[in-house]
């Protein structure tokens, strides 16, 4: 299990959260769940052939299991960030391990108290008996739209379906449809009694600097209590490394487990601050440097020019004179560039 998944474990390991967010998605805000009704469920889970050779085994974000006065159910959360193309596919095959697993026990109950009989012995499953229903909720915090599939019926290669028969009668492909949540686009943040609210609504605003401080000053007592695992949650769901590295500061986390995200936040924007102008001055300097070495880079290219000149000329003096047969004048010309000047003077050449 790697730090992502383990952060978004502990976070959901609150029941006063976990029922919060049921009551919510489930019941519109209606107190219908309390922490003392959810029970720690096993998050790894496999599933057996019926020859018992052959094993899938899988692993899920969170699971727990609920008690109302009805009845029980297990409920499951998957925390996604980026878009997952089969995420239908994968709820069946997690929800068909979850209810394997019911199966699997079930079966050992009665081979325990050996009171089944004829095609309730070989079903290993009474007619009576049920299993308890699996809920999966899909939170995608992307800020990408979900534009994956939300029903497993989507991911079916339906052309046979639709080619055999064109009056429709054929049966469908089977239909199981996904809880998606998108994060971003969630509108019943306020119903949430716990950090929820904070949690989702930050979540929304991250990228947006000025609709969070709007936020974090409607919501100042709030966000200046946060929970640790709260901060690490969003940090992580948000990939905002900063953050995570900010909230370890002494004055931004307190002693009774509380993270001001307040200040965690002007810190940030601070010290994002101070690098944007630490870059500034490094680039101001940089293109200072270069704009020293075109000049230097001018002057010898125009040194060189004014060099290049004046061997054309020196040249055309030795020619000059060698016409002349001006030997003597020649050497000196060599030796003295004086004296070269003035025979070039003399010469009239380059006038």
């Amino acid at each position: 299990m790697g730090k992502k998944d383990v952060i978004q474990k502990i976070f959901w390991e609150d029941n006063r959260r976990f029922a919060d967010f049921i009551n919510v998605v489930m019941f519109r805000g209606e107190q219908i769940i309390s922490a003392k009704d959810i029970e720690d469920s096993d998050a790894s889970e496999y599933m057996l052939s019926e020859d018992s050779r052959t094993k899938m085994e899988g692993y899920r974000d969170i699971v727990r299991k609920v008690s109302a006065d009805a009845g029980f159910a297990l409920i499951g959360i998957e925390d996604q960030t980026e878009i997952h193309y089969a995420m239908p596919l994968r709820v069946l095959i997690w929800d068909a391990m979850c209810y394997d697993e019911q199966l699997r026990g079930i079966a050992r109950m009665h081979a325990e108290k050996k009171d089944l009989t004829g095609a309730e012995y070989l079903s290993r499953f009474a007619k009576t008996d049920r299993v308890l229903p699996m809920y999966t909720f899909v939170l995608y915090y992307g800020s990408e739209p979900w534009d994956g599939a939300r029903n497993v019926t989507e991911l079916i290669d339906d052309r046979f379906f639709t080619g055999v028969r064109s009056d429709g009668k054929m049966l469908p492909p089977f239909s199981y449809p996904i809880h998606l949540i998108e994060i971003q686009k969630y509108q019943e943040t306020g119903f949430f009694q716990s950090d929820l609210r904070e949690v989702f609504e930050f979540i929304q605003r991250a990228r947006d600097k000025n609709a969070l401080k709007d936020l974090l000053k409607t919501r100042t007592e709030k966000y200046e209590h946060m929970s640790v695992d709260a901060v690490r949650f969003i940090a992580t769901v948000t990939r905002t490394k900063e953050l995570e590295r900010i909230i370890e500061k002494p004055e931004v986390s307190g002693k009774k487990g509380e993270t001001n995200m307040c200040k965690a936040i002007d810190d940030m924007i601070a010290e994002g601050r101070a690098e944007s102008e630490e870059k500034a001055r490094k680039l101001e300097k940089r293109l200072k440097a270069v704009e020293e070495q075109n000049r230097q880079s001018e002057q010898k290219a125009h040194q060189s020019e004014e060099k290049l000149q004046w061997l054309e000329k020196k040249n055309q003096v030795v020619l000059t004179l060698l016409a002349q047969n001006r030997n003597e004048d020649i050497v000196a010309a060599l030796q003295d560039d004086g004296i070269c000047r003035k025979l070039i003077e003399e010469l009239g050449i380059g006038a």
